[in-house]
């Protein structure tokens, strides 16, 4: 698998996300964070941490019929995910697909090209499933924040639309559209790039994959991404119940699909620590919430997240340390 590398770039985009960070802490009235915390009824947090497990099973659900598995590799795969959850939140530079990656190929002997495309296709998946649902509540809940969530609605829809077309443009022309692609590739200023070698692998392996999957199949996983967000949804909004700001649906839809699509962006640090909860923030407080009740049920909510990761990825990763020392000590 290509070395991760640390380049300038992510070293500056690192930098950015760090100032954003400490910004955030500055603003923050870490005594309010503190009653956050340890106030939260342990009945709305089991209910949060349950709903955080139905989207995992539901993801590995998704990530084993992508990948072709037998239902058999189910466990495996909960476990790699789990296991690279958690590691997406402890490590800096978002390198927890990475971890994904080495993982995929060392379970399952899934190559990285084709893990790669995988990837792609479910991120695809996300971002229309997320732009769809965040639509679906402006419209139907957002009746009376229309005037503020209207520029956003029409990105939403944009961006939605977009999406559609990209995949629809790779479905319906695939190899077309992979020549094309090949045809940019060879631009000297692209040709040159280190990453290129492995877009073009990937782009290969995800037309090669293309043409094995059906109709069905793409609904299938489409109605699991929908399914998942769901999830997400309702062990945010338990969460944020449990944090005592009574929020309403379309806050927590609002505020949650903010905080994903600001993950999204390069700016990183440590577990999307930050950027995360920046657009968080930003969702809240165009709803009416003031700017500390927004930042602090950010940063507590994060925080509660990452103790569901520890509670379901710290055994994974426990089982894959053990099994690591099992061939070491045969040697």
């Amino acid at each position: 698998m290509r070395r991760f590398k640390l380049t300038p770039w992510r070293i500056f985009l690192f930098g950015i996300g760090l100032a954003l960070l400490i910004f955030l802490l500055i603003t923050v009235d870490l005594d309010e964070l503190y009653h956050l915390l340890t106030r939260i009824p342990w009945l709305w947090f089991l209910l949060g941490g349950l709903a955080y497990l139905a989207k995992s099973l539901l993801r590995t659900f998704r990530m084993v019929h992508i990948n072709r598995l037998p239902i058999g590799a189910y466990g495996s795969m909960l476990r790699l995910w789990l296991a690279s959850s958690l590691a997406a939140q402890l490590l800096p530079f978002k390198s927890g697909e990475v971890v994904y990656l080495f993982l995929l190929r060392r379970s399952h002997r899934i190559a990285l090209p084709r893990g790669t495309s995988v990837v792609i296709l479910m991120r695809l998946m996300d971002l229309g499933g997320l732009v769809f649902m965040f639509t679906l509540a402006v419209f139907f809940l957002g009746r009376r924040h229309a005037a503020a969530f209207e520029p956003f609605t029409r990105t939403a829809l944009a961006a939605g639309i977009i999406v559609s077309l990209a995949f629809a443009v790779l479905m319906l022309a695939s190899t077309p559209t992979a020549a094309f692609i090949h045809r940019l590739l060879d631009r000297p200023f692209l040709a040159r790039r280190s990453f290129t070698p492995a877009i073009r692998a990937a782009l290969d392996s995800f037309v090669d994959q293309l043409r094995g999957w059906t109709r069905w199949d793409i609904q299938l996983w489409f109605t699991l991404a929908l399914l998942e967000w769901a999830a997400n949804y309702l062990s945010f909004h338990s969460l944020l119940i449990g944090l005592g700001l009574q929020p309403t649906l379309l806050a927590t839809v609002v505020c949650v699909t903010f905080a994903a699509l600001a993950a999204v962006l390069p700016i990183s640090t440590i577990g999307n620590f930050g950027t995360q909860e920046a657009g968080w923030a930003t969702g809240l407080m165009l709803l009416g919430y003031t700017r500390q009740a927004a930042i602090a049920s950010g940063f507590a909510a994060h925080l509660l997240t990452i103790a569901y990761m520890l509670i379901f990825g710290g055994p994974a990763w426990i089982w894959y340390l053990i099994a690591q020392r099992g061939p070491e000590e045969q040697r």
